[in-house]
């Protein structure tokens, strides 16, 4: 389900995240084309699921740093700033 939106890919999404999937954060970049980025913490360790699980597939309001791993880009949050936009 790639890419994918509604409650089909929310409830697919909680699966694959529960069973180990990394978690990425999709959003545009400055030039508004779609960006796909990989959600860690400070330390780029995954975070916890109960930071994330009951928020897949909703919009929210993240804040961190965004940095280059080779062709990934990684960002770096503190879970606790994750917050609902709606």
């Amino acid at each position: 389900m790639n890419p994918g939106s509604g409650k089909v890919h929310r409830d697919c999404a909680a699966r694959c995240l529960s069973g180990g999937v990394p978690l990425l954060f999709a959003t545009n970049d400055f030039r508004g084309e779609p960006a796909v980025l990989q959600l860690t913490d400070s330390d780029q360790k995954p975070l916890p699921k109960v930071a994330f699980l009951d928020r897949v597939g909703q919009p929210v309001r993240v804040k961190g740093t965004v940095v280059e791993n080779g062709d990934t880009l990684i960002f770096e949050i503190d879970p606790v700033g994750i917050t609902p936009l709606r």
